[in-house]
C-alpha cells in the first residue's frame, strides 16, 4: 500500500494527515501555534514557532505506527494565502511574519485602490477589490515603515512555499495562493509589475510561479536526512487551502456550492470559465484543478460560536471536562429546544467584517431584539440562524452575478458538527446541506487528491472524489423555510440601515 502525506498551514494551526490509495485517513496530527497581537490590528507569527508546530504535527504522522513511512510516494500542501514570511539571503527570517488577519495597512489600502482604480485592479487581479487582508497593502506598509527590512529580503515567502522551500531548495508558489496578492496578473499568470514597483518589490524577491498541484522536486538530503526520509519522495505545490478544501469536499462541477464553516465562512462555487462583472463585482480565482475557477465569499464563521462559548459559557466548558464531552455539544443542545428565530432576537454575526455580495471590513456584531425573556441559549441560536442568513445572503449574491443554481451545498470544518446548525441552515437557505466525513481533513484530502493525480495514485479528479464519504444530509423543512424567510428580510433590513454606521 502506497501512501501520500498533505499538510495544512490554517490560520493558528499545522495539519498533517497521511492518506492511502483507496483516500482512507490513516492518521492526523495538529499542531497549534501561538500568533503576536500588537496595536493598530498587527497580527504576526514567529518564524521559530512555525517551524516548531511544524515539526511536532510532522513527526506526530512519520513516527507513528498508524502507516509504513518507507510506502510514503508523495506531500501536498494546502495553505492560506496571504501570510507571508520575509527571508534574507542566509535564510533567516527580516521579521516576524505578517499574517493573513493582519489589518494594519486599510489606510494602504485605500491609498492603492484611488492610485490603480478598483475596476482596473479588478481586470488585471480578477479580485473585487483591494482589500485589507491582502498581502500588497502589508507590503506598501513596510515600503512606508519598515524599508530596511524590506530592501534586506530576499524572499518573501507564503507559509506552505517556505516549507517546500526547505524540503527541495526550489523556490516556488502556485496560482490560487497568489491570487488573492494583488499583485498577480490572471490574465496571463504573472506578476503585475506596476504593482510591483508601487509597493516597492522586484519579481527577485517572489516565488516562480507554478500550476497548482505540480510536482516540483524531491526532498532535498538535508532535510531527507534530518527527517529520516526516501529522498525519492515525490514535492507537490498543492493549493490555497479554501479551494483544497472545495476540492477534497467533492466540489467539482458547477450547480455545487462548498462551505468551509471554520473560523471564517467561506463560500465557493466552481465555473468552467474566468468570470468578470464589471457591472457587479465578484472575485475570480484559480480553483485547486487546473484550468477551472472559484468565485468565493467570505464571513464571520464558526469563531463567532467560540467567542461566544468563551464569554458566556464558562458553565458548559466546566461540564464539558467533567463528562468528557464537547462544550459546543452541550450548547447545541440546548440551542435545539430554542423556537426557530429565537423570539425576535435577530444577530448580524459579522465579528470579522465581510466579504461579498456587499463588503465591508468595518462591519460589527449586533444583537437586535433583546427582550427580558431571552437567555444565553436564545443569544446562542439567533447566532446560528444569523450566520446562516449570512450564508443564504452570499449565495444571493452569487446566483444573481452569475444565473448559477445552486442545488446542493457541501459542509466541512469545525461548525459542520453540529446538527442544530446544519439544520438551521438548511431550513434558512431551503437548499440541501450535506456534511462530508472526516470533515475537519477535508482540505488535506484535497491537497492529497493533487498529489495522489500528479503522482499516479489517481487517474483522474473523477476517481479520487469517488472516495469522499457524506456523513449526513439535511433536508430543508418547508414549514421553518416560510418562518425564516420573513426573518431573513429583517436581516437584511437591519443590515443594510447600520452598513454606514460601522
Amino acid at each position: 500500500m502506497k501512501y501520500i502525506m498533505a499538510i495544512d498551514f490554517g490560520t493558528s494551526a499545522i495539519k498533517t494527515a497521511v492518506f492511502n490509495e483507496s483516500g482512507e485517513l490513516k492518521i492526523s496530527k495538529t499542531s497549534e501555534y501561538s500568533l503576536i497581537y500588537g496595536d493598530k490590528g498587527i497580527i504576526e507569527i514567529s518564524l521559530k514557532e512555525l517551524q516548531r508546530a511544524f515539526d511536532e504535527s510532522f513527526l506526530g504522522c512519520i513516527t507513528s505506527n498508524e502507516f509504513d513511512v518507507n510506502e510514503l510516494i508523495s506531500i501536498g500542501f494546502s495553505s492560506s494565502g496571504e501570510t507571508m514570511l520575509f527571508i534574507d539571503k542566509n535564510g533567516n527570517p527580516t521579521r516576524n511574519g505578517i499574517t493573513w488577519m493582519d489589518t494594519r495597512a486599510s489606510v494602504e489600502a485605500d491609498e492603492l485602490i484611488n492610485f490603480f482604480g478598483n475596476l482596473e485592479a479588478y481586470k488585471i487581479t480578477g479580485q473585487a477589490n483591494i482589500d485589507v487582508f491582502n498581502p500588497a497593502p502589508k507590503i506598501y506598509w513596510l515600503k512606508k515603515y519598515e524599508n530596511d527590512v524590506l530592501k534586506n529580503t530576499d524572499k518573501i515567502m507564503f507559509m506552505k512555499d517556505y516549507f517546500i522551500y526547505m524540503m527541495t531548495g526550489n523556490f516556488i508558489c502556485d496560482d490560487s495562493v497568489l491570487c488573492t496578492s494583488s499583485f498577480w496578473n490572471v490574465n496571463n499568470r504573472s506578476y503585475w509589475n506596476e504593482m510591483l514597483n508601487k509597493i516597492g518589490i522586484t519579481v527577485k524577491q517572489l516565488p516562480i510561479i507554478v500550476n497548482q498541484g505540480s510536482i516540483v522536486g524531491t526532498l532535498n538530503d538535508k532535510f531527507a536526512l534530518k527527517y529520516g526520509l526516501n529522498k525519492n519522495i515525490l514535492v507537490n505545490a498543492g493549493a490555497q487551502d479554501q479551494v483544497c478544501g472545495a476540492l477534497g469536499a467533492g466540489n467539482i462541477k458547477e450547480g455545487i456550492l462548498s462551505e468551509s464553516l471554520g473560523s471564517a465562512m467561506m463560500v465557493m462555487a466552481t465555473l468552467e470559465n474566468f468570470v468578470i462583472n464589471k457591472k457587479n463585482p465578484i472575485s475570480c480565482s484559480p480553483a485547486a484543478i487546473n484550468g477551472k475557477y472559484v468565485v468565493n465569499a467570505y464571513s464571520t464563521g464558526a469563531i463567532a460560536m467560540r467567542w461566544f462559548r468563551d464569554n458566556f459559557c464558562i458553565e458548559e466548558k466546566n461540564l464539558s471536562e467533567e463528562r468528557n464531552i464537547s462544550s459546543f455539544q452541550i450548547i447545541d443542545n440546548f440551542v435545539r429546544k430554542i423556537p426557530i428565530g429565537s423570539d425576535g432576537l435577530i444577530m448580524l454575526p459579522y465579528l470579522q467584517g465581510t466579504g461579498m455580495p456587499k463588503p465591508n471590513d468595518n462591519a460589527k456584531g449586533v444583537y437586535f431584539g433583546i427582550t427580558t425573556r431571552h437567555n444565553k441559549y436564545y443569544f446562542a441560536r439567533s447566532l446560528m440562524e444569523g450566520v446562516s442568513m449570512s450564508l443564504r445572503y452570499i449565495i444571493e449574491g452569487i446566483t444573481e452575478r452569475l444565473g448559477l443554481e445552486v442545488k446542493e451545498i457541501i459542509c466541512f470544518s469545525g461548525g459542520s458538527k453540529s446538527k442544530t446548525w446544519m439544520q438551521i441552515q438548511a431550513d434558512v437557505t431551503g437548499i440541501p446541506i450535506k456534511v462530508t466525513k472526516n470533515s475537519e481533513n477535508t482540505a488535506c484530502f484535497g491537497a492529497a487528491i493533487l498529489a495522489g493525480i500528479a503522482c499516479g495514485a489517481w487517474v483522474n479528479i473523477e476517481e479520487a472524489v469517488s472516495n469522499i464519504e457524506v456523513s449526513e444530509i439535511y433536508f430543508p423543512n418547508i414549514e421553518n423555510k416560510h418562518i425564516y424567510d420573513l426573518i431573513y428580510h429583517k436581516f437584511i433590513q437591519i443590515r443594510d440601515s447600520l452598513d454606514d454606521l460601522f
